[in-house]
């Protein structure tokens, strides 16, 4: 969670509780219009669309899911020894998007249910990050 601040709201622009409000509007509202919604509110639909997924409540903050994203070198094992390290930090396998490997490097998303993972997910892509035959590995998405 390296990525992330705590900063007091005083210091924040307006737009940033906007684009919360707009957000949880189309959350309650699933076939809501979303242009109408960001109008409503009084911030552009790029601006919601720039800020909704890097804006939230203290609440809304206590993640169940994750996705990551790999990049793999096409050896044998290596695959194997990234399921290992999430079986280790405790998280579930919700889904594996594999590409097929292009010059023996394959993409891999892999989304977790992450509630009742037992250390950061900082140190999580840090360890698959250090196995041998992750080119990369990096955090794409929390929910």
């Amino acid at each position: 969670m390296k990525d992330y601040l705590i900063v007091h709201s005083s210091i924040l622009p307006k737009y940033y509780y906007q684009v919360i409000k707009v957000r949880q509007f189309l959350q309650q509202n699933p076939n809501a219009n979303v242009s109408k919604a960001c109008k409503d509110e009084g911030i552009s639909r790029s601006t919601y669309y720039k800020y909704k997924d890097y804006i939230f409540l203290p609440n809304e903050f206590n993640q169940q899911k994750a996705i990551i994203s790999l990049d793999l070198s096409h050896e044998k094992g290596t695959l194997s020894k990234v399921l290992n390290t999430l079986s280790d930090f405790n998280t579930n396998i919700l889904t594996i998007s594999q590409a097929l490997p292009i010059n023996n490097v394959a993409n891999v998303n892999i989304s977790l249910d992450i509630l009742n993972i037992n250390n950061s997910l900082d140190d999580l892509i840090k360890a698959l990050g250090n196995i041998k035959g992750v080119i990369n590995a990096q955090l794409i998405n929390l929910e």
